[in-house]
């Protein structure tokens, strides 16, 4: 039996993949983009990034999510250099998020 979280924003899933830049017009020179997905309400949030280095990937984070729609209880992330990096186990931290998972997996946020 799983028990749930019930309530928007209370699990957040957070992935990052490349993606085709003819398929995309408008972010000129973003050869990345972050998908944030509310996994109770299924919200999908697609950032575009220049880079996918840390301080890119946490400025997302809170630019688009946090400040938008409010902060999530817990984040789920797949086991990439910038998602582990202690920028954003700090910044977690500090909006109060003491828990970051980390699938094994990139594909099992989907």
């Amino acid at each position: 039996m799983k028990i749930y979280k019930i309530g928007y924003f209370c699990t957040l899933g957070e992935s990052r993949h490349g993606y085709d830049r003819s398929a995309v017009h408008d972010n000129k020179n973003k050869h990345f983009y972050m998908v944030m997905i509310d996994y109770f309400s299924k919200f999908i949030k697609a950032v575009p990034l220049h880079s996918i280095d840390a301080k890119s990937v946490t400025s997302a984070f809170i630019d688009y999510f946090v400040y938008t729609y409010s902060i999530p209880f817990t984040c789920y992330t797949d086991q990439l250099s910038d998602f582990e990096s202690t920028l954003i186990i700090c910044i977690c931290n500090d909006i109060g998020n003491t828990k970051v998972y980390k699938n094994s997996i990139s594909s099992s946020v989907w």
